[in-house]
């Protein structure tokens, strides 16, 4: 009985000890699957990645080795150390260092990301005080300038724009399409005042900010009581930025930030009315500052026309466009400055001529008169003159803007000939004008192949002739020399020979039929008959016998 029971126990075991080594080899086997396959895996990975970022066979080569290198120098005190130490605890070791391995090197790949990041978010973004200055003009202006104080005490140290304004300043910055955003705030210094020639100045300040020109931001009477002023304004397109001030006093433009655009944009080209050739005018002068109308609005540049005479007066300024523009805009105004220091009414009538036709007209403006907008279409106009009629002011045009046309492609117009030149032209986008004009160069003659106009023959000379593949007309002639005659293989008996007389043959070119060669033919020799008796004879004569020659025929 204890024989059995002890039997069915150590049965009982070995089907236990063998149900648990299954379990245990395939739980095994599947971790050892994850980790060679997760290693394996990235291994490749890894591989793959040197391949595209090198295409070189040493660097993939040494990843390669470097790969391979552990597991050929642990292999060797590897076996020895499963021999003598617990092999479970070999295996639970190196994969938990496996896995630490992994959690590090995922945490250096997301600090690197995430420095990465920053650094393209920041490169995206452009600082004011890094962007190059391309032009400036005026009293003063400092980049990077000294701390200042605003009038609530508050002291700005991130000071990025420091401009001192007299009368006139701007600053230009060549953006060329790269920006899309232009943010900052515009800071009043709290000086009490400026000091020149023992005068004490503090009054205003006009600040604008132009993109070729237009207008994208401004603010007028800025003193040192006004509160730091916000801005973000959109620069997308813009080639030339321009910041300008003018009145009295000192400001800076601080936290200054371009956007980067992800496409550069093409600038549209805008040039205004200062930039062009003033071909004639009168009572007239050109001058580039901040205005501020009536109204309390500020404005870029003016066209002055000076009618401050006390009767009706006349000015006018003649400028050359040279089929360059599509559109014009501008506004009409009054100087402000000129209203609050003259007591009398203003009165202005302004016309616009486009090559003598009047194409826009504006009467009655006044010291109180809102600016007047102006838009024309310029296409095809090569002079453009404003005139103004009135008294008693100073007429400006101010935010003017011309837009030049933006060529398209080139279009032939007229295909070039063997013997015309063509031409090729190219429109604006918009308004379809010409913008530019080329001649197309006369195309050389294509001779084709040789015609024969008429066969060469033994007399006289051939002629043949090339004829334009483009045009059909001839290029080329020349004249076929005459052929040499050429005899036939066969003589041709003309008369056949005799046996008293001589034959003749002949010879003929096969192409004129003419005799080219004539030889003799030898007489032939006499063919004898037989004998015939002449005379009877006789006792004391000969018999006589005659023998008649027969003619023999002659073989042609």
């Amino acid at each position: 009985m204890d024989e059995n029971r002890i039997h069915n126990e150590n049965r009982i075991h070995k089907d236990t000890d063998r149900n648990q080594w299954k379990r245990t080899a395939a739980l095994f086997l599947a971790s050892q699957c994850v980790t060679l396959f997760g290693s394996t895996l990235v291994q490749m990975a890894v591989v793959w990645y040197v391949t595209v970022k090198t295409s070189s066979g040493a660097w993939v080569g040494a990843v390669s080795i470097c790969s391979y290198l552990p597991q050929f120098l642990i292999s060797f005190p590897g076996g020895a150390w499963a021999d003598r130490y617990n092999r479970k605890a070999l295996i639970s070791g190196a994969d938990a260092m496996t896995a630490g391995v992994t959690f590090l090197m995922i945490l250096a790949m997301l600090v690197f990301l995430f420095s990465w990041c920053s650094v393209a978010h920041a490169e995206e973004n452009v600082l004011l005080k890094d962007m190059p200055i391309e032009e400036w003009e005026g009293e003063y202006v400092d980049i990077g300038g000294d701390e200042i104080e605003d009038s609530n005490g508050n002291h700005n140290s991130r000071n990025i724009l420091e401009m001192c304004t007299i009368s006139d300043t701007h600053v230009v910055y060549k953006l060329d399409g790269q920006y899309t955003r232009f943010s900052g705030k515009i800071v009043m210094d709290k000086t009490e005042s400026i000091v020149i020639n023992d005068t004490s100045l503090f009054f205003y300040i006009n600040i604008g900010i132009y993109g070729d020109g237009r207008e994208l931001y401004s603010k007028a009477l800025l003193t040192k009581e006004t509160e730091a002023q916000n801005f973000d304004i959109d620069v997308t397109g813009v080639g030339k930025l321009e910041i300008r001030s003018s009145g009295v006093g000192i400001f800076s433009l601080e936290e200054g930030i371009f956007t980067k655009a992800e496409q550069r944009i093409e600038p549209q080209t805008h040039v205004s009315l200062g930039d062009l050739k003033v071909v004639d005018s009168v009572n007239f002068a050109q001058r580039t500052s901040v205005q501020m109308d009536a109204f309390g609005g500020v404005h870029r540049g003016k066209q002055y026309f000076n009618n401050s005479m006390d009767t009706d007066t006349e000015s006018y300024a003649l400028y050359n466009l040279d089929l360059k523009y599509s559109s014009f805009s501008g506004k009409l105004m009054t100087d402000y400055i000129d209203n609050i220091t003259s007591d009398n009414d203003c009165n202005m009538n302004v016309q616009i001529y486009l090559d003598d036709q009047l194409a826009f007209e504006q009467n009655g403006i006044g010291w109180n008169t809102e600016p007047v907008e102006a838009n024309l279409n310029v296409t095809n106009t090569k002079i453009m003159k404003i005139r103004v009629v009135g008294k008693e002011g100073y007429l400006c045009v101010v935010d003017d803007s011309l837009k030049a046309h933006t060529p398209g492609d080139w279009e032939i117009v007229t295909e070039a000939t063997c013997e015309k030149a063509g031409k090729s032209v190219r429109r604006c986008t918009e308004c379809k004008a010409i913008c530019n004009t080329a001649e197309l160069k006369a195309l050389e003659h294509t001779p084709g192949n040789w015609e024969i106009e008429t066969e060469a023959t033994c007399n006289a000379e051939g002629e043949r002739k090339k004829y334009c593949t483009v045009c059909k007309k001839m290029c080329a002639e020349e004249m076929i020399p005459k052929l040499e005659h050429k005899e036939e293989d066969e003589w041709f008996e003309q008369e056949a020979p005799t046996c008293t007389s001589e034959g003749t043959r002949i010879k003929r070119c096969i192409y004129c039929g003419e005799t080219v060669k004539t030889e003799q033919i030898a007489q032939t020799e006499h063919e004898f008959g037989k004998w015939t008796t002449v005379e009877g004879s006789v006792w004391n004569a000969p018999i006589v016998k005659n023998v008649h020659a027969m003619p023999v025929m002659q073989k042609k």
